[in-house]
């Protein structure tokens, strides 16, 4: 396992290398990390690299709910007692509740056990002691101005956060090349805000953005435009489908994992079908489909 270290982008902003980008914004001896890893583990190699400067953790800023952004806040709250975290308010639940996550995508039902793991929930609970309103704004920690910048679809409350460097850490609102290859079908749970999204990345003056899956990139706005493309491509392969024929939420999701060779898991399809909903939702309010029930089946049809 390779050593994880700290990566400098601009003046005190950096990122920890090895699978995940942990942003760390340093003054004097202390830092901010904006994400945590994804457990114990991940989190305890983070630390290792932080130990090795000196430097002590006084601020975590999570950017989203994710486990694999918040699953190290138990180790580094365990570590340093003081250690304050912050969340918008729609992710503070499944940050601080495991159990929520797994529920979330069974209908608040009781989940199945392909569900219960790390890569859908936080292992071990963590509390947000500081809730932070979902707008733009300027957080105060410990003398630094960091700024918060909304940035919804990946999921409902995702945060950006811009260090006194002007370098944007943008949680999982981008994705790098490797994740790009890897997942032709992205997650995103509203496709409306998503674009909203890369439209507010594509205008925004930073000195460079740290991707939380693909390190430092200098190209925002490029970046940010293929996504948006990507995105719309998709729109159009399940408005395609359902132009075709009227297609069950299970049959649309079987053809999409078809059509981007998705491998068959519980998890893959879940986190497929949570995105094909979206997108389904999206087309709804476009009135390009309707939405039906027929013969006991939840079915989506095009209007001609």
């Amino acid at each position: 396992m390779l050593k994880i270290v700290l990566q400098q982008v601009v003046g005190n902003s950096y990122y920890t290398t090895g699978i995940f980008a942990v942003g760390v914004y340093r003054y004097e001896d202390k830092v901010i990390l904006i994400d945590s890893g994804s457990d114990e583990q991940s989190a305890s190699r983070v630390a290792d690299a932080l130990q090795a400067e000196n430097y002590i953790v006084r601020a975590i800023i999570n950017t989203h709910c994710h486990p694999d952004h918040c699953g190290g806040n138990y180790f580094f709250q365990k570590k340093y007692p003081d250690v304050r975290v912050f969340a918008a308010h729609d992710e503070k639940m499944f940050i601080e509740d495991p159990k929520w996550a797994p529920r979330c995508f069974c209908g608040n039902a009781a989940p199945f056990s392909g569900l219960k793991n790390k890569h859908i929930a936080p292992q071990k609970p963590s509390v947000v002691t500081d809730t932070i309103p979902y707008q733009d704004l300027t957080l105060i920690i410990d003398d630094q101005k960091i700024k918060i910048v909304t940035l919804p679809g990946h999921t409902p409350g995702s945060i950006g956060i811009i260090t006194q460097d002007n370098v944007l850490y943008s949680g999982d609102a981008l994705f790098g090349a490797s994740t790009l290859s890897k997942h032709p079908m992205l997650f995103y749970t509203d496709i409306a805000q998503t674009l909203s999204t890369f439209k507010k990345l594509k205008t925004m003056s930073v000195s460079a953005c740290v991707l939380y899956h693909g390190g430092m990139i200098e190209n925002l706005a490029e970046v940010a435009q293929v996504h948006e493309q990507r995105i719309l491509e998709t729109k159009d392969i399940i408005l395609s489908m359902v132009q075709s024929k009227e297609l069950s939420l299970d049959v649309l999701t079987q053809e999409v994992m078809q059509h981007y060779n998705i491998t068959g898991s519980v998890i893959s399809f879940t986190l497929t079908q949570t995105t094909v909903r979206a997108y389904l939702s999206m087309l709804e309010d476009e009135n390009l489909i309707q939405v039906i029930v027929q013969d006991g089946l939840l079915q989506f049809k095009y209007k001609k």
